[in-house]
């Protein structure tokens, strides 16, 4: 089966609410009911509409749109696979679409940790953690250019030095609710590592190729 197939789905959120997910060639169309006009989905940009990292999960698979307030559906295993199959082989529209995903907010996120490497916000000039910031901001700036799926692993990279940068700050007497930010900077550095092992089988545009 591919992006050709046609087939409509009933998607239930967890509080029981009924969408229409519609498969046509070449877009999606979901709609919150029969007689809404939905929201139409290119297969190109569906890597943006979509958290393909969130759907590909190998035990929960989970369908969010992005912008769709209340549109977030755990999807049985027999639904996932149908829109699986209807996607097809990821490509690099896929990769640069959940690139921009995931750096969206990476540069205002590379400003907050520059800011708070330096007094007043710090207590002391923290070059580390300054270090860290510059990275996130020439990250961001680099996979907007050149979409690799080696970012995600630079991605999963630099969550992973900031968690060790937070661990010293608990080992220096720092506030247990860094405890807090440290669970979710792991929780980052691990869906970087699925996005990596999702997208490695693809291959970037070449330079001056085309950028499907």
């Amino acid at each position: 089966m591919s992006e050709h197939m046609t087939a409509t789905l009933t998607l239930l959120t967890p509080r029981g609410r009924p969408w229409l997910l519609e498969f046509s060639p070449g877009q999606l169309t979901l709609r919150a009911s029969p007689d809404d006009g939905g929201r139409l989905i290119p297969r190109d940009a569906v890597g943006d509409a979509i958290d393909l990292v969130r759907l590909f999960h190998p035990r929960r698979p989970v369908l969010s749109f992005r912008g769709v307030p209340g549109a977030g559906f755990l999807l049985p295993a027999d639904q996932a696979a149908t829109l699986r199959s209807w996607l097809g082989p990821l490509g690099v529209s896929d990769l640069r679409c959940t690139l921009q995903r995931r750096f969206r907010y990476s540069l205002v996120t590379g400003v907050a940790v520059c800011a708070l490497a330096v007094p007043p916000l710090a207590a002391t000039f923290s070059p580390v953690t300054l270090a860290l910031g510059l990275a996130l901001l020439f990250q961001a700036l680099a996979a907007r250019r050149f979409p690799h799926p080696g970012q995600f692993l630079l991605e999963s990279v630099w969550w992973l030095l900031g968690a060790l940068r937070i661990c010293f700050a608990l080992y220096s007497g720092a506030s247990w609710f860094w405890l807090l930010l440290l669970g979710l900077v792991v929780v980052y550095a691990t869906t970087a590592l699925r996005a990596f092992g999702l997208f490695r089988g693809v291959s970037p545009p070449s330079k001056g190729g085309p950028s499907t």
